[in-house]
């Protein structure tokens, strides 16, 4: 057995536990740098905020998005205007605001380039519950297989932040 310790980085907890508590209003306030930094539309500000916000929180249907987002700006959390449903739905298909996140993306990372210089990578696998074939359940056979989730994530080493996920779904026996 080895009982060589791991290195371990030291965390300031004063700082850790201010982050934590901040959390919301940091992210908003990001928000609002990196609309700033990216577009110069007023119109494209609204939109990306409100697809940065609703990306944050993504088990929401596009519909619960836009009241969440309406309840954000009475309540002055955020100062854009919100598009209807299906505007939303559409920017977030389109292929020109990928463009867009992009840049939020190389942007939003730069803080990290400056603490992490090393990454590790790793993979896990999630079975869930839900099972692939319709036609066994329709026909009433014994299902056989269930879905399963590979996922590889990317990590910063010193931080411990994720910086990449990669997913695939597989088929797992059960039996």
């Amino acid at each position: 057995m080895n009982n060589k310790k791991r290195k371990r980085w030291p965390r300031d907890e004063v700082l850790y536990n201010k982050i934590q508590e901040n959390e919301f209003q940091n992210f908003f306030e990001f928000v609002r740098y990196l609309t700033n930094k990216v577009c110069s539309n007023k119109k494209m500000k609204n939109y990306i905020s409100c697809l940065i916000i609703w990306h944050k929180f993504p088990n929401l249907s596009a519909r619960r998005a836009k009241s969440f987002l309406k309840f954000l700006r009475e309540f002055k959390i955020i100062n854009a205007d919100i598009p209807c449903f299906k505007t939303l739905c559409n920017y977030r298909e389109n292929s020109l605001t990928h463009n867009v996140l992009d840049e939020l993306i190389t942007e939003s990372s730069k803080p990290l380039s400056v603490i992490e210089h090393d990454f590790a990578i790793d993979s896990t696998g999630i079975k869930t519950k839900l099972f692939s074939s319709w036609f066994s359940l329709r026909a009433k056979k014994r299902i056989k297989r269930r879905d399963h989730l590979t996922v590889h994530i990317s990590t910063g080493v010193k931080s411990g932040i994720v910086t990449a996920l990669m997913s695939r779904l597989n088929k797992e026996k059960i039996i």
